[in-house]
């Protein structure tokens, strides 16, 4: 079972739902049972709280987490799940220029970002916007899953995907960006990173 999880505020994007509803189609189209969750709230490290725990009480295996901006191909599912990784995800452009990937390569310096072309790769974090976790990961990751945390070294404050993913990483999960897919996942109104 598979549960879509879609943190957003009041409006999605005409692209996003565009996307989404040609994903459940290709979903229904290869026979996978799935659960669509949207969380409406201002407080984005709640909200993915709060959805993570309704697809474990729900039975699913597989969460597929998608920001409300996101564009993605209709069988984003199965080009993540090829994997067979508990936690892997495409990667995308910043919002704003400079425009780069958020996915990082190094723990202690957010400026290394993945620049590789294609292929499977490790990271150590990356952003939530289409990622797909095992429901698995989350029994064993003390809470709360998405803290909102001040990194001292960027004199800034840590968003709950990084933090979902440095506190994965530091209970041994390796955490995968599939570039190669990524190529067709982008931000709303934002060019395609790669």
């Amino acid at each position: 079972m598979l549960t879509i999880c879609v943190p957003c505020q009041d409006y999605v994007s005409s692209l996003f739902a565009n996307s989404l509803a040609n994903l459940t189609a290709q979903l229904t189209k290869d026979g996978i049972s799935y659960h669509l969750y949207f969380l409406s709230g201002t407080v984005l490290s709640e909200s993915r709280q709060r959805l993570a725990e309704d697809a474990i009480k729900n039975g699913s295996k597989y969460i597929l987490w998608l920001d409300s901006d996101m564009v993605f191909p209709s069988d984003i599912f199965s080009l993540l799940h090829k994997h067979k990784k508990p936690i892997v995800s495409a990667t995308y452009s910043t919002r704003k220029p400079p425009f780069r990937s958020v996915a990082f390569t190094d723990e202690f310096d957010y400026d290394k970002r993945l620049t590789e072309t294609s292929g499977l790769h490790s990271v150590f974090a990356v952003g939530m916007g289409c990622m797909l976790t095992e429901t698995s990961v989350f029994e064993k990751l003390p809470k709360p899953w998405f803290p909102i945390v001040w990194d001292r070294d960027s004199n800034s404050y840590m968003g709950e995907d990084i933090s979902f993913c440095k506190l994965a990483y530091n209970t041994g999960y390796e955490i995968f960006v599939d570039v190669s897919t990524s190529k067709s996942v982008a931000h709303h109104e934002v060019k395609h990173f790669f």
